[in-house]
Order: structure tokens, then C-alpha cells, then sequence
């Protein structure tokens, strides 16, 4: 008998103390705070979401790729870098949208194999984080699983990063769900809808929930597949309002190995 209730008493406090389980919030649009079109194939908005009692913000560049491509901007290894800020890289390249890059070491060493004018930087790695490819070669940019990337001639700007946030227009399983910090992103419809985008704290987990909502993007279009960059102080964005107009600029905390811009074809 006092076995037993000792044995209850065990049960009793590992249910009690044990973490409760919060259930799935389901993400919703609110609204679209502001939308800039320079050109039919570009525009830049900005998006909010919630779920509960937490919001979220992805400003958002979206291009066609028949009129617009991606590129990758080197930073070098070696301080000062080449560029003063994120801004100046994609203005001395003619991007005329961009953000920060993928991942690197302390020592500015890029994360994986890197592609940027022509001139392979590091190698291909397996890491586990090191998921996704932004891949550009003459049928344009694609974002690929590492396991599909195919090493070949006439790939003009190449980077790996990670995670997957979205594949086959579904949230990836086993995102973190913390911690909530800037990130930014590549997406793609898997047609004529791409883009990158800053979204505000936020957890991978959300991300990738917010960019699998039915057009999250005000594309009419669905995303397909998104691959996180980076996030934290390495976030920046940028976007090129055109002559007469201030250029929209969030610009990285701190030193970045390299950028992806977009440029005219």
C-alpha cells in the first residue's frame, strides 16, 4: 500500500511539474502596410502577419526572373571589407535590391561553397545546417536541396545556407521555435515569382509558417520554396527606389562575408 502511494505520488508530480504543450498557432494576414512598383517585374512591400498576440513584419522584394536575376557580392576576407555597407555593394554592382548573404566563420571565412564573380571561394560542405543552394546559372536562379545540386560549368553565383524553411509550398517539419531574432530569406514560386525578404523577430519555426500561407508574398502566387539566409545583427535589406527617392536601407549590425543583390538581366 505505501508502495503504491508512493509510486502515485512520483506520477502525480512528473504530471504536474511536466511543461505544458502550447498548441499550434495558426498564422493570419492583417495587412499591407506599404507597396512600391517601380517597374512591372519589381516591387518592394511590406506585410504583417499574427498569431495570438505576436506580430510579425516581412519586408519584402519580389522580381521576375526573366527581366531580373540574383547575384552573389563578396565582401572579402580581410578587413576593411571591400564595401562600407550593404547599400554601397549593391549600387557599385547595379543591384538594385539585396541583402546580407549566408553564414561565416569568425575569421570571415564563408559557410560552404560561395560563387561571386566568376571566382569559386571555400568548398562544398555537408554540414547539417547547410541545407539549401541558391544556385544561378543560365536558366536563371533556383534554390535546391544540397542533395540535388549538381556541380557543372556556367553556374554564375552560387551559395549555401540553411535551413529550408519552406518545400513544395509546405512549412518545413522540425524548424526551431526558438530563438525569435531579424532574418532574411529567398523565396520563389517555382515560376516567375521570386524574391528576398527581412522579417522582424521572428523564429525559423514562424517563418517558415507565415511564408507557406496562400500568397504570403501579395504575389497571387504561392510559395514553393524558401531558404533562410541569416538572421540576427547579419540582416540587412535594401531596395532602390529609383531616381528623386530615398533608397529604402536596413543596414547589418555588424560586418557580413557577402550579399545577394538583384540585378537586371
Amino acid at each position: 500500500m505505501f508502495r503504491l502511494l508512493r509510486h502515485c505520488r512520483r506520477f502525480f508530480t512528473v504530471v504536474l511539474l511536466a511543461p505544458a504543450v502550447a498548441p499550434a498557432q495558426t498564422w493570419q494576414f492583417v495587412r499591407e502596410t506599404r507597396s512600391e512598383k517601380p517597374d512591372p517585374a519589381l516591387a518592394f512591400v511590406s506585410r504583417e502577419f499574427s498569431a495570438g498576440n505576436r506580430r510579425v513584419t516581412l519586408d519584402l522584394v519580389t522580381f521576375d526572373p526573366r527581366s531580373f536575376t540574383l547575384t552573389v557580392v563578396d565582401q572579402g576576407a580581410t578587413d576593411p571589407p571591400t564595401h562600407a555597407s550593404l547599400a554601397a555593394a549593391m549600387q557599385a554592382n547595379f543591384c538594385v535590391a539585396g541583402c546580407n548573404g549566408g553564414f561565416f566563420h569568425p575569421d570571415n571565412r564563408p559557410s560552404g561553397l560561395v560563387i561571386a564573380g566568376g571566382q569559386r571561394i571555400n568548398r562544398f560542405e555537408q554540414a547539417k545546417l547547410l541545407s539549401g543552394v541558391l544556385l544561378v546559372d543560365a536558366k536563371g536562379p533556383q534554390i535546391l536541396r544540397r542533395a540535388e545540386f549538381k556541380d557543372h560549368p556556367g553556374i554564375t553565383a552560387l551559395l549555401q545556407s540553411g535551413p529550408f524553411l519552406v518545400d513544395g509550398g509546405t512549412t518545413v517539419a522540425g524548424l526551431s521555435a526558438s530563438p525569435e531574432r531579424r532574418r532574411t530569406f529567398l523565396f520563389t514560386d517555382g515560376s516567375h515569382h521570386w524574391g528576398l525578404g527581412l522579417a522582424g523577430s521572428s523564429s525559423l519555426a514562424e517563418l517558415g509558417l507565415i511564408l507557406a500561407i496562400p500568397d504570403a508574398t501579395g504575389t497571387g502566387c504561392r510559395v514553393t520554396r524558401a531558404l533562410n539566409l541569416d538572421g540576427g545583427t547579419s540582416c540587412g535589406l535594401y531596395f532602390d527606389r529609383g531616381a528623386g527617392e530615398r533608397d529604402h536601407a536596413v543596414e547589418p549590425f555588424k560586418r557580413v562575408r557577402n550579399f545577394v543583390g538583384v540585378a537586371p538581366r
